[in-house]
């Protein structure tokens, strides 16, 4: 009788154990963010590039507000 007991605490202090790993994965994932977000903020958006791109004058305000048309569509 008494094996029977541990082979059950056993299987509760396993289950219990696997439970808080993934917990401790899935909060180590949300707090750096995970790799969408890190993307996000390596690369600019795109309204952000079309922004910086009519400020250094590279595109006409006609064409700045066709392209801002295009990507928020």
């Amino acid at each position: 009788m008494m094996m029977g007991l541990g082979l059950i605490e056993l299987f509760l202090v396993g289950g219990v154990l696997l439970v808080a790993v993934i917990i401790g994965a899935v909060v180590l994932v949300s707090k750096t963010g995970g790799p969408r977000q890190q993307q996000e903020q390596n690369h600019p958006a795109p309204r952000q590039i079309l922004d910086a791109r009519l400020a250094r004058g590279e595109i006409t305000q006609e064409e700045y507000n066709q392209l801002r048309s295009e990507i928020e569509a």
